[in-house]
């Protein structure tokens, strides 16, 4: 038999308290949106095509043209105010 009531979650990365009506036994957490220096919605990130832009790590530069970069494959997101970037990857949270 289906259980009927409100089920409750707390989100592991931001503590944030879920409820929502049964059936439901997850929910995804809109925390990874905001930046966790400033706390702004962060924006896509798109990277810049410019091959000129990436540099390998493991070899040197020598026309110095392209800078370190916060920015890796995985970046999905960043802040607009402190240029924090991230992953963007939901959270899942359990509910009980």
């Amino acid at each position: 038999m289906a259980e009927v009531g409100w089920a409750d979650g707390v989100c592991p990365v931001c503590g944030r308290v879920w409820h929502r009506e049964r059936p439901a036994d997850s929910v995804l957490c809109d925390c990874y949106k905001y930046c966790p220096v400033c706390g702004k919605e962060m924006q896509p990130y798109t990277p810049d095509p410019n091959p000129r832009t990436y540099r390998s790590e493991d070899m040197d530069d020598p026309t110095g043209e392209a800078s370190r970069h916060e920015a890796t494959i995985e970046t999905r997101l960043y802040c607009p105010d402190c240029g924090y970037y991230s992953d963007g990857i939901p959270v899942e949270v359990k509910l009980k």
